[in-house]
C-alpha cells in the first residue's frame, strides 16, 4: 500500500500537471505536462527511499550544479535554452527532495530564489518580447514558485513571511517599511483576496499569482511614503502605506529598476522622477479607471497603466512582453465586463520584466492556502467559459441596478465614491456582483468543505491537482443552484 507520505508529496508534479492541463485547453502556454509528471514522480519516489544525510548530500550536489549553470548563463551573451531546461529540472528536483525531507525546505526555497534573481538578471540581454523567450522566463520563475509553494503547504511549516532578495541599490529617496528599505519609484505587485483578483491573476495566457500593481512615491523632504495606484472604485489615487498593507493581500512582491539600467546610469533619480511625475499629475487631474484596458490612451488609467505611463515618461518601456488574450471564452467574459483591448499589460507579467529586480516578498502560509482555493475555482470557471458558460444575473436585478448606476453617476459628480464605478456599465456591474457575491462564495464554500474532509481522511492537505478535481466536482454539483448566475 502507498503511504500517506508518498501520496501527500506527489503534489510537486501533479500541481504542475493539473494547472497546465487547464492552460492547454484554453489555447495557452503548454508545459509538456506528461514529461514533467514522469520526471518529478520518479525524483520524489527516489527521494523517499534515501536517508536525510543522503538527501542532504544530493541537495548540495544539485545546488552546486545550479550555481555552475547560473554562472554559465551569466557568462553567455545570449540565452542558452538547454541551460534553462537544466535549471528548471534542478528546481523541481530540489523541491522534490525538500518535500520528502522537510528540513531542506528553507534551503530549497533559497536556491529557487537565487535562480530567480540570477536568471532575471541574465534576461536583460534577451529579446523577451519574443514569446518563446518569455516562455523560458515563465517556466523558470512560475515553475519554481509553484513547486516550492506547494511543498510549503504540504510541510505546513510557517517560514519567514518576509523574503529579501539580493540588494538593489538606488539613489531615490527611501523609507523603512516592515524591515525593507523601500525607495521612491519601487513597484508593488500584489494578489488581492477578491474573486475578481483571482480572475485577473489566472485569466492570462501565462496564468500568474498577481492581480494588482502600484508604485511608491517618497517625499524627498518629509520622507513620507504613499502608494500610487488605480482602483476600480475610484480611479487613480494616493493611498497611505498603512492602508495599502492593511488590505487583504495574499502576497506582495516589491520590484525595483535595476541600478545598471541605461536610464538610471544617465540619471540616478529617474525612478523617483517617474513616481514624482505621476504624483504631481494627480495634484491637477482626476484620472478615472479605464475598464477598456486601452494602455496607450490617457482618458483613464487601470493599475498597470499607472506604472507603465510613469516609467515611459522617463524613457523606460516596461512590459517587454505584452500578453495577447486569444481564448474565446475569456475574451467573452472580459468583454462583458468592459474590456475592449486584448493585447494587454497584465500585472503578473511584470514579474518577468528584465528591467526590474525582485527586492522583497511578503507571503504567509495561511494566505497561501487561501490563494490555492481561489486559483482552483477560477481555473475551473475559466474552463467553463471556454465551454460556453456566461456570467449572468437575475432579470429583476436590472431595474435596481440601473437606479444604483444613476445614483453612482450623481455621487461621482459630487466627488463622492460611487457604488458602481465610473466607466463600468450596469450589466458589467451586475455580472461582477454575480461572480463575487454568488458564484465564487458558493463554490469556495463547497471546495473548502471537500478539502477539509480530504485533510481529515488523509492526514495531509489536498494537493493542487486534487483541489482542481474538487473544484470541478463543486461546479458540477452546484450548476442548478447557480443557474441564474452561470449558464450557457
Amino acid at each position: 500500500m502507498v503511504s500517506c507520505r508518498t501520496l501527500s508529496v506527489l503534489i510537486l508534479l501533479w500541481a504542475q500537471f493539473a494547472t497546465f492541463q487547464v492552460v492547454q485547453a484554453m489555447d495557452k502556454f503548454d508545459w509538456d505536462q506528461g514529461r514533467v509528471f514522469e520526471k518529478i514522480d520518479a525524483d520524489f519516489l527516489a527521494a523517499l527511499e534515501i536517508s536525510d544525510e543522503a538527501a542532504t548530500l544530493k541537495f548540495e550536489r544539485l545546488h552546486l550544479a545550479a550555481k555552475a549553470q547560473l554562472d554559465e548563463l551569466t557568462r553567455l551573451a545570449c540565452i542558452d535554452v538547454q541551460c534553462l531546461r537544466e535549471l528548471e529540472s534542478v528546481q523541481f528536483q530540489l523541491a522534490s527532495l525538500a518535500a520528502a525531507h522537510p528540513a531542506l525546505l528553507q534551503q530549497a526555497r533559497d536556491v529557487v530564489h537565487l535562480i530567480r534573481v540570477r536568471v532575471l538578471a541574465a534576461s536583460q540581454a534577451w529579446q523577451v518580447s519574443d514569446a518563446a523567450l518569455h516562455q523560458a522566463l515563465y517556466r523558470i520563475i512560475y515553475g519554481g514558485r509553484a513547486a516550492i509553494e506547494e511543498a510549503l503547504v504540504q510541510s505546513n511549516q510557517e517560514l519567514d513571511a518576509l523574503t529579501k532578495f539580493s540588494p538593489v541599490p538606488s539613489a531615490a529617496p527611501s523609507v523603512m517599511i516592515q524591515g525593507v528599505n523601500v525607495h521612491s519609484g519601487d513597484v508593488l505587485l500584489s494578489r488581492g483576496g477578491a474573486p475578481t483578483s483571482a480572475l485577473i491573476a489566472r485569466g492570462n495566457p501565462y496564468p500568474g499569482q498577481f492581480s494588482h500593481v502600484a508604485m511608491v512615491y517618497v517625499d524627498p523632504v518629509t520622507e513620507q511614503p504613499v502608494v500610487i495606484e488605480a482602483l476600480l472604485e475610484s480611479g487613480v489615487v494616493l493611498t497611505s502605506v498603512e492602508e495599502y498593507l492593511g488590505r487583504t493581500s495574499l502576497r506582495i512582491l516589491l520590484l525595483r529598476l535595476r541600478a545598471n539600467d541605461a536610464v538610471l546610469t544617465a540619471n540616478p533619480l529617474a525612478a523617483h522622477e517617474a513616481a514624482t511625475y505621476m504624483y504631481q499629475k494627480l495634484q491637477f487631474e482626476k484620472l478615472p479607471y479605464d475598464f477598456s484596458m486601452a494602455w496607450e490612451n490617457d482618458d483613464g488609467y487601470f493599475c498597470s497603466q499607472v506604472v507603465y505611463k510613469a516609467y515611459k515618461k522617463m524613457g523606460v518601456p516596461l512590459w517587454a512582453y505584452k500578453s495577447k488574450v486569444k481564448a474565446k471564452g475569456l475574451r467573452r467574459w472580459l468583454g462583458q465586463m468592459g474590456v475592449r483591448h486584448f493585447t494587454m499589460i497584465i500585472p503578473s507579467d511584470l514579474e518577468y520584466e528584465p528591467r526590474l529586480a525582485p527586492v522583497a516578498e511578503w507571503l504567509k502560509l495561511d494566505t497561501l492556502k487561501d490563494d490555492r482555493y481561489d486559483s482552483a475555482i477560477l481555473d475551473v470557471l475559466l474552463e467553463a467559459a471556454e465551454q460556453g458558460y456566461n456570467l449572468e444575473y437575475q432579470w429583476y436585478q436590472r431595474i435596481p441596478g440601473s437606479v444604483l448606476k444613476g445614483v453612482s453617476v450623481t455621487k461621482d459628480m459630487l466627488g463622492k465614491e460611487p457604488k458602481i464605478p465610473k466607466g463600468m456599465s450596469t450589466d458589467a456591474a451586475l455580472r461582477v456582483h454575480s461572480l463575487t457575491e454568488k458564484v465564487h462564495p458558493l463554490l469556495k464554500a463547497s471546495l473548502k468543505h471537500k478539502a477539509g474532509a480530504f485533510h481529515q481522511a488523509k492526514g495531509y492537505h489536498a494537493p493542487y491537482w486534487q483541489l482542481l478535481i474538487m473544484a470541478r466536482d463543486s461546479f458540477d454539483e452546484n450548476k442548478l443552484a447557480l443557474r441564474d448566475y452561470l449558464h450557457r
